[in-house]
């Protein structure tokens, strides 16, 4: 009986450490593409904020895409559950500026944020060496 608690335990443990480290891999794999060097601060209205979803448990990252002079822009900004604790939120037709890493994503342009402006607001997101705000103080 002792052994069956114990592997109920166990699995109760591994099923509540899985889902973190997935989305831990998929913040670790942007902040691998972060690239300091490829920094740069742009600006623009916001044509549509986007709610991706990643795996069976509905986790999702915020995305926006940015009309700027040059033209549209993908920005990844960061998962949904860590932008919705900001005090910034940000809508469609939004005019933000944007500092962060461009990129490459699926051979089209896109950059990751690191802080984004609007008006007065200022949110930031990653360190300058790219690391997220959201996985601890440690970043910070």
């Amino acid at each position: 009986m002792k052994a069956i608690v114990l592997l109920l335990a166990l699995a109760g443990a591994v099923a509540l450490v899985l889902p973190r480290e997935s989305m831990a891999q998929r913040a670790d794999a942007y902040s691998r593409l972060y690239d300091p060097n490829t920094v740069e601060t742009v600006s623009g209205r916001v044509l549509s904020v986007e709610h991706i979803v990643h795996g069976p448990r509905g986790y999702y990252g915020e995305h926006l895409v940015l009309s700027t002079h040059q033209g549209r822009l993908v920005v990844h900004l960061g998962p949904g559950w860590f932008m919705q604790k900001q005090a910034l939120q940000i809508k469609p037709h939004d005019v933000l500026t944007i500092t962060g890493s461009r990129v490459l994503l699926g051979g089209k342009p896109a950059l990751i944020a690191a802080r984004v402006t609007k008006g007065k607001e200022t949110v930031v997101l990653r360190n300058a060496q790219g690391l997220p705000m959201w996985r601890g103080s440690r970043y910070r």
